[in-house]
């Protein structure tokens, strides 16, 4: 429920139409189903009658954001006050919403917003744009994934995050389809929506800007609502009864959503797609060792008999927290047959991402301890927001539960910063139109739980406020990842890590390298 949308003035006449119409039995009602309202009680057991009230009423805007219509008891209070009908189900963003805020005279920022325009379920792929040129190390490990595909191998290509691995497998898949397949199908794995769909954009990139695109090539987007429908047939490629034979097709799926279009019958685009499957890719491929990816990739095998599988990662190890180290990196050892990385362009002995960073494709990182080790929570966040007043900042907060990341955005509001959060709960619009504004620059902290750690690409990150503490240096390098992209990739050319109350039991910035290349030679 974004707060970055709600300007000072905006906050300001919701607080004073909820001290208006509302008392405090209903604004603690509302605020009981928020996980973080726990966390403000010792501040509201100090506070009695008027100030009491003037407290909850800010809490209510701070904590549910332009969602706070969405809270039935309040919006039935407004609406009876108003002399209204309060509608059963609220629909953001909609002429419904909006008349209710002008009935209300509540600003229009509280209507909400409709999810972002969403592409086609399934579209053709056209020449029409340039992609960015493949650096030397990245063409390296490009053609030893192709040499490892043509031999029927399997590989985990392997580069540092921030370091293209994702135009790399897409490219890679291009070539697939030109070079090792005549009308067949690629299924590309992602593990969340958002990873599917900055895939998609990428792959129509690679497409577009290619000049072997003589066959037909569609796209795929098979995850959330789309998946019913094309099992069903309601959605199709657009003419496709003309084609005597099927394009080269391309399905961008989630594992779950992948493995149900597998077991399941299906008809129309799909149907003809999926018959001609011969290529498997898994990004964030660490993960492959899970339940539902062996599952998934056991199907396929089973249904193709010369599938080819490739994963990409940039940490391709698994189950750090073992006492027994990589131990889980076995998992990943008996699906992939070879490890890539660009040892020839890069030196095997030393680093990449110092490497990477020298030539400016990562940013420096420079580690910083905020605050005392004792210091409290909002005296933590008073610091962040020092540092995120300064132009061009722009921030993520990596938080140890969903409570902290909620307390830590409705904190930075209070200190002036444009700062909001994103948890699992969060809508998939509110998600993406968050995401949205932090790569314009209209956010400047975004606070999270456990959702930006993988594939989440926000190239101007400057800062990042690490709250969590782990044990795991894969979750750790996924975490600082996100601020690694450099100049010449369009990111930054230094990203500052500070660490908030946490010890790390490892080397900040460690040779994950080093760490990968040793996991899996004791894993074979």
């Amino acid at each position: 429920m974004p707060l970055h949308r709600l300007d000072p003035s905006a906050i300001e006449s919701a607080v004073r139409r909820l001290l208006q119409d509302c008392d405090e039995n209903t604004l603690e009602k509302a605020l009981s189903n928020q996980d973080v309202y726990l966390e403000c009680q010792p501040e509201l057991a100090d506070l009695h009658g008027a100030s009491r009230l003037q407290r909850l009423a800010e809490l209510s805007v701070y904590l549910l954001g332009d969602g706070l219509l969405r809270a039935a008891i309040i919006r039935d209070k407004l609406c009876t006050a108003a002399s209204i009908e309060s509608p059963s189900t609220f629909r953001p963003g909609t002429s419904q919403a909006i008349s209710i805020c002008e009935a209300l005279r509540l600003p229009d920022a509280f209507a909400g917003a409709l999810p972002p325009l969403k592409p086609p379920a399934v579209s053709c792929l056209q020449q029409f744009r340039p992609t960015p040129k493949l650096l030397n190390f990245q063409e390296e490990v490009l053609k030893k994934a192709l040499s490892s595909i043509k031999k029927n191998l399997s590989c985990l290509l392997s580069l540092p995050t921030g370091g293209g691995k994702t135009l790399v497998g897409t490219t890679l898949q291009k070539l697939w389809h030109d070079e090792c397949a005549e009308n067949s199908t690629s299924l590309w794995l992602a593990h969340t929506e958002e990873l599917c769909e900055q895939a998609s954009s990428c792959i129509e990139q690679v497409w577009q800007s290619s000049t072997t695109n003589e066959k037909k090539g569609a796209i795929i987007r098979a995850w959330g609502p789309s998946v019913q429908k094309l099992l069903n047939g309601s959605v199709y490629l657009e003419g496709e009864e003309k084609y005597a034979a099927p394009p080269q097709s391309i399905i961008v799926s989630t594992p779950q959503s992948a493995l149900r279009i597998l077991k399941e019958k299906s008809i129309g685009s799909l149907q003809r797609a999926i018959q001609n499957l011969g290529l498997l890719i898994i990004d964030e491929a660490h993960r492959a060792g899970a339940t539902t990816y062996r599952d998934l990739i056991s199907t396929a095998n089973a249904k193709f008999q010369t599938l080819q599988v490739v994963g990409l990662s940039a940490t391709p190890v698994r189950d750090s927290y073992s006492a027994k180290a990589y131990r889980g990196t076995e998992q990943l050892t008996k699906l992939f047959e070879q490890l890539i990385e660009p040892s020839q362009s890069l030196s095997k002995e030393g680093s990449s991402v110092y490497q990477l960073q020298e030539l400016g494709v990562l940013a420096q990182l420079n580690v910083k301890r905020l605050g005392k080790r004792t210091a409290d929570m909002k005296s933590r966040i008073h610091e962040i927001a020092k540092i995120a007043k300064e132009p061009g900042r722009i921030g993520l907060l990596f938080a140890k539960s969903v409570a902290q990341a909620k307390l830590a955005a409705m904190y930075l509001r209070e200190f002036g910063i444009s700062a909001d959060y994103v948890t699992g709960d969060s809508s998939s619009a509110d998600r993406a139109n968050l995401v949205s504004a932090l790569k314009r620059g209209d956010l400047h902290v975004l606070s999270n739980c456990e959702i930006l750690t993988t594939g989440f690409d926000a190239p101007r990150v400057t800062d990042i406020y690490m709250f969590r503490p782990t044990q795991s240096l894969v979750l750790y390098k996924q975490m600082v990842g996100r601020g690694l992209r450099g100049k010449k990739f369009g990111g930054e050319s230094s990203c500052n890590l500070y660490l908030c109350g946490v010890d790390l039991p490892f080397d900040p910035d460690p040779n994950t390298s080093q760490f990968a290349r040793a996991a899996w030679s004791d894993s074979l």
